[in-house]
């Protein structure tokens, strides 16, 4: 197995290590965020999630293996450990990033961004929403349609400009219902506060730039 594909491995790992420490700092807030038209454990749940991805990374980097098998095991991890549907979203996600990759051969930058896109991409797919939903989907459309269409040769300010656009359009659903998922069922309610799916993708999202 080639070195560098080790050597990435171990950059996706530090990646969930960095989100969980986000995830478990951010946790209050977006529970918060979750109560008024939900259950109000999603931070909650983006602990579990992270914390149960980064062990399993961590561990397939203790094996020596390689990209994509460690996103795989990460994946499955978040998808287990949070339970859900948010963890199944997440857990999905990485799984359609880690299929894009190699244990075999190195990602380069159009690579990485090739990947990243179809994973922000599948929330949609899976959860069956769109933009305007008041969803996780109104965060991670707009970083994949961002992160498209920028150059990959400079990927850190790519992936900076992409969670910029996630960040300010996860805001923007404080402006409207849900029409989606438990806070649907809450009518109004959720108008004037963020929907926290959205928030807590636009702040993993921000984790990664430093790694780039």
């Amino acid at each position: 197995m080639p070195q560098e594909s080790t050597a990435q491995a171990k950059i996706v790992a530090a990646v969930l290590d960095a989100f969980e420490k986000r995830a478990r700092a951010a946790e209050a807030e977006l529970g918060k965020m979750d109560a008024v038209a939900g259950d109000g454990d999603h931070g909650q749940g983006m602990v579990l999630g992270t914390t149960a991805a980064a062990t399993a990374a961590r561990t397939c980097v203790a094996a020596g293996a390689g990209l994509r098998t460690t996103l795989a095991h990460a994946a499955a991890a978040w998808s287990e450990g949070a339970g859900g549907t948010a963890g199944a979203l997440w857990g999905g996600a990485l799984a359609k990033t880690a299929s894009l990759l190699s244990d075999t051969e190195t990602a380069d930058k159009a690579a990485i961004i090739a990947a990243a896109v179809a994973g922000a991409r599948s929330f949609s797919a899976m959860g069956d929403a769109k933009v305007g939903d008041k969803t996780i989907v109104d965060a991670a459309e707009p970083f994949a349609d961002a992160l498209a269409t920028e150059n990959p040769e400079n990927l850190a300010m790519s992936w900076q400009n992409a969670t910029q656009k996630a960040t300010e359009s996860a805001a923007k659903t404080a402006a409207f219902a849900a029409a989606k998922g438990r806070a649907h069922n809450h009518g109004t309610d959720s108008i004037g506060t963020p929907d926290p799916g959205a928030t807590s993708f636009a702040m993993m999202m921000g984790e990664v730039t430093v790694f780039l």
